[in-house]
């Protein structure tokens, strides 16, 4: 008996893009600058862009919290990390 699980589809493409851009901005900040910057700047971002989108395509605040996931995915990676070292 063979058993198939199909992922494809189970979280929208515009939601994963948002996690990555959150985790992308949260790192590449606090690396440069500092962890609150980093948590600071992914907020903005993102609030901004949903700001944007209000007029075009509407506020999504799944979105929103796509990004912000993204951003605290990093400082949980970077938590466990000091937790291991």
């Amino acid at each position: 008996m063979k058993i198939r699980v199909d992922m494809k589809g189970l979280i929208p493409q515009d939601k994963i893009m948002h996690f990555l851009v959150g985790l992308l901005i949260a790192s590449l900040t606090a690396i440069a600058f500092n962890p609150a910057w980093g948590i600071l700047s992914a907020a903005i971002i993102g609030l901004s862009k949903e700001l944007y989108d209000l007029k075009r395509t509407g506020f999504d605040l799944r979105d929103l919290l796509m990004t912000a996931a993204g951003c605290f995915f990093y400082y949980w990676i970077r938590l466990v990390e000091s937790c291991i070292k």
